[in-house]
């Protein structure tokens, strides 16, 4: 499993405002039954998840994110990323911890932020 490609397409996500391209982006790294956990919201399934990025990508539009993975075991992923709003607002680090299924799909995601950078 290519987990960077994983979570790199995940992180694409919260880049782009096509929001067709943010559909398959988030199509081949969710499922409806995927729940992403943050300081920010609770988010289960597609729908869910798209919302809360363009409501991301209408408050900071020239906000660009960054991740990176850090190690993985037993199915779960553990990355890192930056937020840099594009603003002249501090960048926002936080860490990312993933249950992946067999197919490569996020099952689980909880978000801690802010920590230090990396």
């Amino acid at each position: 499993m290519d987990l960077e490609r994983i979570v790199g397409q995940f992180t694409d996500a919260w880049n782009t405002d096509d929001p067709e391209a943010r559909r398959r982006l988030i199509a081949t790294t969710c499922t409806e039954t995927t729940e992403i956990l943050s300081p920010y919201g609770e988010h289960r399934g597609i729908a869910k998840q798209l919302e809360s990025i363009a409501q991301f990508r209408s408050r900071f539009p020239k906000a660009r994110c960054t991740s990176k993975v850090l190690g993985q075991h037993h199915g779960w992923v553990m990355d890192s990323w930056t937020t840099d709003f594009g603003d002249g607002t501090a960048p926002l680090h936080g860490i990312d911890i993933a249950l992946l299924d067999d197919t490569g799909h996020y099952v689980k995601a909880i978000s801690f932020s802010p920590v230090p950078p990396p």
